[in-house]
């Protein structure tokens, strides 16, 4: 049994993190260090969550009551429970038929004097192209806010230039995770001082809490380990317990009582420095690996398309999802190999708000019913991932065609040569 997503952190790192909790620090000078990691082309802002960045966003632009907030249909709960919590309106946009990248087609229905932002979140380590969600805000005169928490790919990237804002997460499963945290870079220097402010006006979160969430890290990561983790699985399985959802709830963030009182907190100073120490230590070729990766085992699926298309122009294959019509029963044929699959995700499609059809963003909800997630880490054997393929392909009771298009969530390719995947298990490095 191997565990869908191993954490991205080391034991050292956990260890210096918690050593951080027990020594004086500088706040003010932890957060200037923090801040100068990223490109000194945009503010930013060093968050407790990216959901903590929002809000304050939100608390800084003051819109007024009933302004309409447009979000990628398929996110994390809470981002449209914040929308509302403001007295505005979230409304999603739906997502290219059998695709993770939103629809722009459906973002320009919905469209009407009323709306103010709009929420575009990129999803599974892919990042899509902005220039025509940025055409359309520019037109209609609307803030573009970026979500980049499935995407990061290096501090030396600070979201795209076309966007008002980017938000980056460091939460517990993310890339680079500092058990939680996250970088809020924006395009509007006064913007970002406003919003420096207003944070510097919250509580700071105590030591002893970001501790524990040290220890509940150390704890799952323990569990990631094959015999814990057989063990554990069986004994969910013996007591009726929901595997899923267990893991979905360990990786939360924030529970959904009192959520916004949690959400508006400073970080830390041991978080701060635990930040800065894994921005600045993160090696890149770790990215270039997994993104090489990701694109070997699209091949090994037989869903490649390299037709030139460029719907999205990087993915670092942060987690590996494929679409098949009947998710549950490939789930569990994969958990009976030994494999931990699952077709549940710790996001959801967000609802009208309005009294619309409820097949408003049927493309998204159709997604979320399909997906399965496999488990996805660097260290996973050559001969486990080319079993996990062929058990794939078995399922749908015939070869996969050659090529499939390229809106497939299993056609994943960032459009340059493969990387070949010698058989000592080293990724060739020559993706950019």
């Amino acid at each position: 049994m191997w565990v869908r997503h191993r954490l991205d952190i080391g034991w050292r790192d956990l260890l210096v993190g918690a050593v951080k909790c027990l020594l004086p620090l500088d706040s003010d000078r932890l957060q200037e260090r923090a801040q100068s990691c990223w490109p000194a082309t945009r503010g930013c802002i060093v968050t407790l969550s990216v959901r903590s960045g929002f809000d304050l966003l939100l608390r800084t632009l003051k819109l007024p009551a009933g302004s309409e907030v447009l979000m990628s249909a398929l996110t994390v709960p809470d981002m449209a429970r914040i929308v509302e919590e403001h007295g505005l309106i979230p409304v999603p946009f739906d997502l290219e038929p059998d695709a993770a990248y939103p629809s722009i087609a459906s973002l320009t229905r919905i469209i009407t004097p009323n709306s103010r932002l709009v929420v575009v979140a990129h999803l599974f380590g892919q990042r899509v192209h902005l220039a025509p969600f940025a055409e359309i805000c520019r037109q209609h005169q609307l803030m573009l806010v970026e979500d980049c928490a499935q995407s990061f790919c290096g501090c030396q990237y600070g979201g795209d230039p076309l966007a008002d804002v980017s938000m980056f997460s460091f939460g517990m499963i993310k890339t680079a995770t500092a058990a939680s945290g996250a970088a809020i870079c924006v395009s509007d220097r006064q913007l970002a001082n406003q919003m420096q402010v207003l944070l510097q006006q919250d509580p700071i979160q105590s030591r002893h809490s970001f501790l524990l969430r040290l220890l509940r890290v150390a704890l799952i990561k323990c569990l990631s380990l094959r015999m814990p983790l057989a063990i554990f699985v069986r004994c969910c399985h013996t007591f009726g317990l929901d595997y899923d959802r267990l893991a979905n709830n360990a990786a939360k963030g924030f529970s959904p009582v009192q959520l916004m009182r949690r959400l508006r907190q400073q970080p830390s100073s041991p978080l701060l420095a635990l930040l800065i120490r894994r921005w600045q230590s993160y090696e890149d070729d770790v990215l270039k690996d997994r993104s090489a990766q990701g694109r070997w085992y699209g091949e090994q699926l037989g869903a490649f398309d390299n037709d030139g298309s460029n719907t999205w122009w990087q993915h670092t294959h942060w987690v590996f999802p494929v679409l098949v019509e009947h998710a549950q029963q490939l789930a569990m044929a994969l958990r009976f190999a030994g494999f931990d699959a699952t077709h549940r995700l710790r996001m959801c499609v967000i609802s009208p708000s309005s009294a619309g059809e409820p097949t408003a963003t049927p493309n998204a909800s159709r997604l979320v019913d399909q997906l399965v997630m496999l488990p996805w880490y660097h260290e996973l054997p050559d001969h486990e991932l080319l079993r996990m393929a062929e058990i794939v392909r078995e399922y749908h009771g015939r070869p996969l065609p050659e090529s499939a298009p390229h809106d497939s969530l299993t056609a994943i390719s960032d459009r340059r040569p493969s990387a070949t995947y010698p058989a000592r298990g080293r990724w060739d490095r020559t993706d950019a």
